[in-house]
């Protein structure tokens, strides 16, 4: 929890979700409020959104903008699996927004994501 809270706002951010239309108020949101979003990861054939690099996995966006922090806000039955894909992909810091994740998904998804050296 420290190590969100620690956060500065020149942090580069990521974020993961798995409907960008459904996404967009919380991405208008976030860059509103000052947060450094640098790109989007999403299953879309697009290279961009709303003027951010668009990418299908966390990696590819790691290794082009070199984010430290990923925001996913995947639907619940794909959320575990959207941050499992943060954590292998060498994010550090994950904050999930899903609600109604499958408790069994979350607790596998946590276990991993501690394993890897992730919060």
């Amino acid at each position: 929890m420290s190590a969100i809270l620690s956060m500065r706002r020149e942090i580069p951010v990521i974020v993961q979700c798995t409907d960008l239309q459904a996404s967009t108020r919380w991405i208008d949101a976030m860059r509103r409020y000052g947060t450094n979003v640098v790109a989007c990861v999403a299953p879309a054939d697009d290279d961009e959104y709303n003027g951010l690099p668009l990418f299908r996995h966390c990696a590819d966006a790691l290794a082009a903008t070199k984010a430290e922090t990923c925001v996913s806000i995947a639907q619940p039955r794909a959320a575990a699996d959207a941050l499992l894909d943060a954590a292998e992909a060498g994010v550090r810091i994950i904050v999930s927004l899903s609600v109604g994740v499958p408790i069994h998904d979350m607790m596998r998804a946590h276990r991993r994501i501690g394993d890897l050296g992730a919060t």
